[in-house]
């Protein structure tokens, strides 16, 4: 018996989307959070700027997202287990990228990297803190632009093209997206 199984990650989903307002990013604090309550990883703990201006969050519905991501919208994403080949966790970006926050992540598995590319914005621990001073330069530009991306690469039709559903349901005789 053979089983095809597909991996699809969460999509750009409209209920997901609370309605951040970018323009509260002009005045922008340089505040950089982290949704969830892990420790900075040991190795990142040196850089100053990072350090200094992280706050964590917890948010339990969709207006403490809001509230989150429009103090923070520079958001920080380290893995829960330190190893570099691990896969992201795919619900936390997309809550975070359907809303328009900026991503700085640790390095991920290079596929998910090439997935997230332009979304994410990866970094070694050794270039960190010059990845976040890029990204604070213009924070409601990589907003605007990690919401934009995220949209049209991960909108659900998208991601069911890409990962061969939707050749195989139109294989079965059955026509355009299902639903």
């Amino acid at each position: 018996m053979s089983i095809k199984m597909r991996y699809v990650p969460p999509s750009a989903a409209e209920p997901q989307d609370v309605a951040v307002d970018l323009s509260l990013t002009l005045n922008y604090d340089g505040t950089v959070g982290f949704l969830g309550n892990r420790p900075l990883p040991r190795e990142w703990i040196r850089w100053s700027t990072i350090r200094t201006y992280m706050i964590s969050f917890m948010a339990d519905s969709l207006h403490g997202l809001r509230a989150v991501i429009s103090h923070a919208p520079v958001q920080i994403y380290f893995h829960r287990v330190m190893d570099p080949l691990s896969p992201l966790e795919s619900f936390r970006i997309s809550q975070l990228a359907t809303n328009g926050a900026c991503v700085v992540s640790q390095r991920w598995h290079p596929k998910d990297e090439a997935m997230f590319e332009g979304v994410v914005h990866f970094a070694d621990s050794e270039n960190l803190e010059s990845v976040y001073k890029n990204i604070s330069r213009d924070v409601r530009g990589c907003q605007a632009r990690t919401r934009e991306l995220y949209q049209k690469g991960f909108g659900a039709s998208v991601l069911l093209e890409k990962s061969g559903f939707m050749r195989d349901w139109r294989a079965t005789g059955h026509g355009g997206f299902p639903g």
